[in-house]
């Protein structure tokens, strides 16, 4: 088994239905390239579990930017710099530039409101929207008997990395009395390519890991661990109290001691957990003390509830709605000037017109799109392409669809390594649907990826018989041949 923990009859308690007890494969990193119109929505995959719960197209990026990580604040200078208008969480989602924002709380999206932000909407934890994925698939509905304790040790994430004496936690945990008992330790992926399970496999305590933040099954495997426990418990109070909670487990806060707390940057932190100080987190430790209260744990139950937003989430059809809304604001915002897309920059500008398929420096699969808008006064609009380099014996084409429809379709041999697309603009107000299908994909040298052609850059091309080519669409054109004559020369 290796670096493995022992592995329970499937049949037996606690019978685990993701692999939970596979720790090398739950912390491989999946292959992600950020295609998400919001880089955070690919954290716990929040897009793809309203993708998924919502019925929405499958690959396509959602409109809307999603708060990924639960924060136990309820205003603004909790545990921050007080200075600053905006919390950490109300600020990423104000920086995305998406026409809408969903904060988990109602603390966050007064935030954003006060501070100018019209399309706030609270929706709660993504958690509970993979629970109800869990459901859908009817395993809820089978009796799980629950015991012993869940114990979820303080954890390094992707900004930080944390140590404690773990060869004491594990001691601790193993001293437990018997209602506690037996224990399994949840590991976080990257505590585990540290090797930091291994004290607690060496004191005989089981470890489970949930999987990796980009595994789109993470919060459904975190919810099949937890309804297997009687109680839960952690030298920390962070988002695993409230969805321990929420998933039926009792929670108890187990002192681990002094942290050291190493941040991306450089600095160190000895010393207590910092965040425990945090109001919202001082009021989790008082209702969690060992052993726990005699409330039934009601009083937990209501804290979990309320920094998880359960009594916020939407129903799909609210999603469904806002796909449309969002992706109508994202396409009016697409300018008539010519777009290039550099290998390090301009997404912000390409991801309104609404591709698919594309990587954020306009590298493709071969089957993908993206949507022409309709502007007054332009005729169509001229797209180039890029190619990897040809093998001399193959032949490949490449050809374009509007809206589905065979009857359009446009094909184009691939000779060399560039070509030029024109797709007519939609004359009325509505968008078209253009659908690309490019030769088959292609390993990037160097790059980890394969990947068929790439777009180099999107131009409007005026209507002769528009006014706007007297104009705006002259100097246009004009700028555009002139920015394509000093790239050949080399300018």
């Amino acid at each position: 088994m290796g670096a493995m923990s022992r592995k329970s009859d499937s049949n037996a308690w606690p019978g685990f239905r993701y692999g939970q007890e596979d720790l090398r494969a739950r912390s491989r990193e999946p292959e992600v390239f950020e295609r998400e119109y919001y880089s955070f929505n690919h954290l716990y995959c929040g897009a793809e579990i309203l993708r998924k719960y919502a019925g929405l197209p499958d690959g396509r990026p959602v409109p809307w930017a999603i708060q990924a990580i639960l924060r136990y604040i309820d205003s603004p200078g909790e545990g921050e710099d007080p200075s600053e208008p905006l919390s950490r969480s109300a600020r990423k989602l104000w920086n995305s530039g998406m026409p809408i924002l969903y904060p988990i709380d109602e603390a966050r999206g007064g935030e954003l409101r006060r501070f100018g932000a019209k399309r706030v909407f609270e929706i709660g934890a993504m958690f509970h929207y993979a629970r109800g994925l869990y459901r859908r698939k009817g395993w809820e509905e089978e009796a799980v008997e629950r015991r012993g304790t869940i114990a979820l040790p303080d954890k390094s994430d992707l900004g930080k990395l944390v140590d404690f004496d773990r060869e004491a936690y594990a001691a601790k945990l193993v001293a437990l009395p018997e209602i506690y008992q037996p224990v399994y330790v949840s590991m976080h992926w990257q505590d585990y390519e540290r090797g930091c399970h291994l004290p607690y496999l060496d004191a005989g305590l089981p470890v489970v890991s949930a999987g990796h933040p980009h595994d789109p099954l993470f919060y459904e495997r975190l919810y099949d661990t937890f309804r297997r426990f009687a109680y839960s418990c952690s030298n920390e109070i962070s988002t695993s109290f409230a969805l321990s909670v929420l998933s039926g487990c009792r929670f108890f806060f187990l002192d681990g001691g002094d942290l050291t707390i190493q941040r991306a940057g450089g600095e160190v932190y000895q010393g207590r957990e910092p965040t425990l100080e945090q109001p919202g987190k001082r009021r989790c430790l008082a209702a969690s003390p060992f052993p726990p209260l005699d409330d039934d744990g009601g009083r937990q139950w209501k804290l979990a509830a309320h920094y998880s937003g359960e009594h916020l989430v939407r129903e799909p059809e609210f999603f469904q709605e806002r796909w449309r809304e969002g992706r109508e604001a994202l396409s009016a915002q697409v300018p008539t000037s010519p777009l290039v897309l550099s290998e390090d920059g301009n997404f912000e500008a390409f991801r309104n017109w609404l591709p698919w398929g594309f990587d954020r420096d306009g590298w493709a699969d071969p089957q993908c799109g993206l949507e022409i808008p309709a502007r007054e006064g332009f005729e169509q609009v001229e797209i180039r392409l890029a190619f990897p380099p040809l093998d001399g014996e193959r032949e490949s084409t490449f050809s374009w669809t509007l809206d589905g429809d065979p009857a359009t379709e446009k094909l184009f041999p691939v000779r060399k390594s560039d070509l030029v697309v024109e797709i007519p603009v939609p004359t009325s107000g509505k968008t078209r649907e253009v659908r690309f299908e490019g030769p088959p994909a292609v390993a990037l040298e160097g790059e980890g990826r394969s990947r068929s052609f790439r777009i180099v850059s999107l131009h409007w091309t005026p209507n002769p018989t528009s006014e706007t080519r007297s104009s705006e669409g002259v100097r246009l054109r004009d700028r555009w041949k002139a920015f394509w004559s000093r790239r050949k020369r080399g300018a």
